[in-house]
């Protein structure tokens, strides 16, 4: 006629195998799912949290867009040093993303038009985690004109503060060099960059 109180993380049930009373049964809230228990229940958020970090599923995304042109006759150096961010100019593609953790791997991909009025030359592409370049692509023209690009940069995050990510675009040794939107088809000639994190 009365039900007795129960503990914090628990409910009544039978986990005995067999008819029996009501029993206190644990639940856990473990997002590594450590106690590897057949009798306790599991919170949904530790679920959730384990599918996510075991399943290698998209954690969160984010996507900068620009429809307008960038040219520019700086150069980034095709060199062996690592790009910095005062080299080449920034390609209008700026988004900020706070990682979840360290051990994430962040996927940009980047897709738009990518030209060097003179034939024969190097562009040159870095992606940049705040001031830090974390991907670079270079792509050599055999003649004049505008190249699709499809660049893809895998990283791990530095840490899981907000962090603002970018895109440079630079000669690699003559010409002008830059991402082209013109003509704009109506706004639908763009250049994106496309942000996922994955567990």
């Amino acid at each position: 006629t009365k039900i007795e109180n129960v503990a914090d993380y628990k409910v009544l049930g039978n986990v005995s195998g067999a008819a029996a009373a009501p029993q206190e049964v644990a639940i856990l809230d473990e997002d590594d799912m450590v106690s590897d228990s057949a009798t306790s229940l599991a919170t949904q958020q530790s679920i959730k949290a384990y599918v996510d970090s075991s399943s290698g599923g998209i954690i969160q995304t984010a996507l900068a867009i620009t429809t307008t042109s960038v040219s520019t006759t700086t150069a980034i150096p095709r060199d062996d040093s690592t790009p910095l961010i005062t080299e080449g100019v920034s390609a209008g593609l700026d988004v900020t993303m706070t990682p979840t953790s360290t051990s994430s791997t962040i996927r940009a991909t980047l897709n738009g038009l990518l030209g060097n009025s003179n034939a024969g030359q190097y562009m040159v592409i870095t992606f940049f985690e705040g001031n830090t370049c974390v991907g670079v692509s270079q792509i050599h023209q055999p003649s004049q004109g505008n190249d699709p690009i499809n660049a893809t940069f895998y990283f791990n995050p530095a840490s899981t503060s907000e962090q603002t990510y970018s895109v440079r675009v630079g000669k690699g040794s003559s010409g002008s060099v830059g991402f082209n939107t013109s003509p704009t088809f109506g706004g639908l000639n763009k250049v994106t960059l496309f942000l996922e994190e994955l567990a």
